[in-house]
């Protein structure tokens, strides 16, 4: 729909949607707002397969405030080069996946879910493409996939005891895991964020193109596993993994030190 001017449309009865597509299709674009009256929720129901909600790549940058009940895995991507799609609403993942961007569909912009308490459950997330923001929002999901040219950025960041957080592409965040193994894949960037960043699981690099542990400033980054191993057979001699700090950051090993293995 052609929008003349930023529009809100707000939901004022339950609503159930497989696939929602937001966004202005005209030459000038003006956003769209989706908010809601009351206690109704909007929810993402598209069956066995996934839900779906897409930002036109005609769009200004839209804005979800209505609060999201998940009934289906869900995959969440804009096609507007440069803009941002904001959810600024809880997300009750009921126990259903999140992918940033798909294998038929990249993200061109950021997904920014901004709300206080961004998730109600502990939802796996990928990121398969573009960024995702939690902005400095305390978030809390089962596992972190972020894959390779994608990134992610959060405020504190907690990853559940029986999670992993899997690193193909960049991840800036003041994160805390619980038992979880980190495993980084090649040329991985990992950046404290405002606070200290503690990892307490264990850390396993899969070797590759190189990848960076570093602080932020003052703030620092502990690894707090026993095991650190990091394969590097991978047929070369360069670097594999640096790990370093900027101005006066610092990386602690806090139990255990490090292990090569190839």
């Amino acid at each position: 729909f052609d929008l003349t001017a930023a529009r809100i449309v707000t939901i004022d009865t339950a609503v159930s949607l497989g696939t929602l597509k937001i966004g202005d299709s005209g030459p000038t674009a003006f956003a769209y707002t989706l908010a809601r009256s009351g206690s109704f929720t909007l929810t993402m129901d598209n069956g066995a397969s996934h839900a779906v909600i897409e930002e036109s790549a005609t769009s200004a940058g839209g804005s979800i405030s209505a609060p999201l009940s998940l009934n289906s895995d869900l995959d969440i991507y804009s096609l507007a080069t440069g803009k941002t799609l904001e959810i600024s609403s809880t997300i009750a993942a009921n126990n259903h996946a999140i992918s940033i961007g798909t294998a038929t569909a990249t993200n061109l912009g950021t997904v920014r879910i901004d709300a206080s308490t961004p998730f109600n459950g502990t939802p796996a997330i990928t990121v398969n493409s573009g960024i995702l923001s939690l902005n400095t929002r305390t978030g809390s999901v089962t596992s972190l996939v972020v894959n390779s040219g994608a990134s992610a950025t959060a405020g504190s960041f907690v990853i559940g005891a029986s999670g992993a957080l899997t690193l193909n592409g960049s991840f800036s965040s003041s994160f805390t895991t619980g038992t979880s193994v980190m495993t980084l894949g090649s040329g991985v960037l990992i950046t404290a964020g405002s606070v200290a960043s503690v990892l307490n699981g264990d850390v396993t690099y899969t070797g590759g193109a190189g990848a960076t542990i570093t602080g932020n400033g003052t703030r620092t980054i502990d690894l707090n596993g026993a095991v650190r191993t990091f394969d590097v057979a991978d047929g070369n001699d360069t670097v594999d993994l640096t790990i370093g700090s900027t101005s006066s950051s610092t990386v602690n090993f806090i139990d255990g030190g490090i292990n090569k293995t190839g």
